[in-house]
């Protein structure tokens, strides 16, 4: 029987999901090819790590005690990540916990990811979304630095960034990192995606923002992770005031 509209990021695959070239139209539960998330953000928050609150099976970091999630008010629901009061207090959530992840690229296997943001600009500020082999960690580095951590495919904005890029990062061996062209405006949604496919040893990360193909954005083999990543939202002020993004939902889809 064919399903659609929301289904539980913890069912094994979802339907109705949104589209940009490529993207299954319809997942069968039953047959059990793709599984996946398509998380609204409809759900309460329940209280995690420090007293503070994150979305249902999300693990939830932060430093600065004002840093929190809260549900954005939104239509369509959302979820919104603010930082403290001071220059690099963030916060951050990953789906799952800091140990495996279950979106993991091999042969004969395709990667869909999309998003929907946007986000204010008092100052500087630091955001990352997408895929992570997650980790104990910021997954930003104070001051807008270089992405600390391996593994990873994910659009970023960094202090001094005028553009959204796309960085990939495969077994800590250095990050590449992609200028979209496209600028970072505040408070204007912009609908962020990815497709990592390919033959055997040649996997290919593309790019879309607002649905577009972004050609020269490509990501190559040698920054595609070969691990076991999972979806994540981080936030990180870059001057000494509050700043937050705030997701409307995130999508991911593999197959088996």
């Amino acid at each position: 029987m064919r399903k659609t509209g929301l289904i539980p990021h913890n069912r094994i695959a979802v339907s109705g999901i949104p589209q940009f070239p490529g993207v299954p139209a319809i997942l069968i539960p039953g047959a059990l090819t793709y599984f996946g998330i398509y998380e609204e953000f409809l759900n309460g928050l329940c209280t995690d790590i420090g007293a503070h609150f994150a979305p249902p099976g999300w693990t939830l970091r932060h430093t600065g005690a004002a840093s929190l999630c809260t549900v954005a008010d939104l239509a369509g629901g959302g979820l919104t990540l603010t930082g403290g009061a001071a220059d690099n207090d963030t916060v951050q959530i990953t789906l799952g916990d800091a140990i495996g992840g279950a979106f993991w690229m091999a042969d004969n296997r395709e990667i869909f990811f999309e998003t929907r943001l946007q986000h204010t600009l008092g100052g500087e500020v630091n955001i990352g979304i997408g895929l992570i082999d997650p980790a104990g960690a910021d997954y930003l580095a104070n001051g807008g630095a270089a992405l600390p951590n391996a593994d990873f495919i994910m659009f970023d904005t960094l202090d001094g960034d005028a553009n959204w890029m796309i960085s990939g990062n495969k077994a800590a061996a250095g990050v590449d990192e992609n200028n979209t062209g496209i600028a970072r405006v505040a408070a204007t949604p912009i609908t962020l995606g990815f497709h990592v496919y390919g033959l055997p040893l040649n996997y290919v990360c593309d790019c879309y923002v607002n649905r577009a193909l972004i050609a020269a954005a490509q990501l190559p083999f040698a920054s595609i992770p070969l691990t076991g990543l999972m979806p994540f939202i981080a936030q990180k002020n870059g001057w000494a005031g509050p700043d937050s993004v705030t997701v409307d939902y995130i999508m991911c889809v593999m197959n088996r």
